[in-house]
């Protein structure tokens, strides 16, 4: 009987064993259930991490494309100088009275005038002559050109002709 209490003994701790295996759970059971919270975590901080890279990303090409626009604009910048450079050296060019002077002759066909084309004014101190003196000087210079009156047609004719200059 005692071996037979022995082996019932021993059937019971089997027994007892065996429940408490079961009451446990494995341990595949329990990496399961760890792997699937562990998986959601993993899969969060990949999508975060993801994400993060990509705005990261986002942040190099608008910074990349601001450049490129600042690149160009510094571009036409020193195009737009060379352009203004080049228009003050024409508008010098154009201030040399040399050049003004062969322009009007080649391009607008004009020309020096002549002696008799000139008006020559005297004109004196007017304190020191008198008004008296000054109708005399007037009246002897009108009476000179009325002494010929082609003078006169040709002293009209120059006056017409400068006002047409």
């Amino acid at each position: 009987m005692v071996v037979a209490q022995r082996k019932h003994e021993y059937y019971a701790l089997e027994d007892a064993q065996n429940e408490q295996i079961k009451k446990q759970p494995s341990s595949a059971q329990k990496r399961q259930k760890m792997r699937a919270g562990h998986k959601l975590q993993i899969i969060f901080s990949v999508m975060i991490v993801a994400s993060l890279c990509v705005a990261i990303l986002l942040g190099y090409v608008s910074l990349t494309e601001t450049k490129y626009r600042v690149h160009a604009l510094e571009t036409e910048i020193k195009q737009l100088e060379g352009q203004i450079e080049n228009y003050r050296v024409q508008a010098e060019t154009f201030k040399k009275s040399t050049v003004v002077e062969e322009r009007a002759i080649a391009e607008l066909g004009m020309q020096y005038p002549s002696k008799s084309q000139m008006v020559f004014l005297n004109i004196e101190n007017p304190d020191i002559m008198g008004v008296e003196e000054t109708k005399e000087v007037m009246q002897e210079v009108a009476a000179e050109k009325d002494h010929s009156m082609i003078a006169g047609v040709k002293d009209t004719f120059y006056k017409i002709y400068s006002l047409l200059d």
